[in-house]
């Protein structure tokens, strides 16, 4: 290995940190910003309700992933590094199986066991956004920890406003 080409995998290596930096950086500020507007359009009830069901599907996330986003950073970056692509490609499938599998299960989980909306005393009506947030978290998580692992991240900045941005609007026009 020469050493232009180590100095060139140091320059796309910090590139990529800096890029994930700024993501989670503007991931931060937008979440501060949605809560502070969402504090102001809504209840105490209401402000409340909505963090239950967040935190809920967070822990829910948590199960969904199975751990398939840290598994994919560590494993399909070498892929790629290696240019195996065939392997890598292997494994995206693998993973995208698994985290369906586990997004799946978590929701029946949820549609059958209305244990956890009970206890924290949540509408089952709610079912619903529970379910579609654990869905579109985990495939945000697996999507990005991709996105990562192949070093183009340069990309998730703009991902990142544009989704805080929709998440924002949709929340408010929800509310409203």
């Amino acid at each position: 290995v020469s050493k232009s080409m180590i100095e060139s995998d140091k320059q796309t290596i910090g590139r990529g940190a800096a890029y994930i930096y700024i993501q989670f950086f503007v991931s931060a500020i937008s979440g501060y910003i949605f809560w502070l507007i969402i504090t102001q359009l809504t209840s105490s009830a209401i402000l409340g309700t909505l963090s239950a069901i967040i935190a809920i599907s967070e822990i829910l996330v948590s199960f969904a992933i199975i751990g398939m986003p840290d598994s994919v950073q560590r494993f399909l970056g070498k892929h790629f590094y290696e240019k195996k692509i065939e392997n890598a490609k292997t494994y995206l499938t693998a993973s995208f199986i698994l985290v369906i599998l586990g997004i799946f299960g978590t929701c029946l989980f949820v549609i059958i066991d209305n244990a956890v909306l009970k206890l924290a005393e949540i509408d089952p009506n709610l079912n619903l956004v529970i379910i579609a947030i654990v869905t579109s978290l985990a495939l945000n998580l697996l999507l990005t920890s991709i996105v990562i692992s192949s070093l183009k991240t340069k990309v998730l900045p703009i991902v990142n406003i544009i989704s805080s941005a929709s998440k924002i609007a949709l929340s408010i026009f929800l509310i409203l």
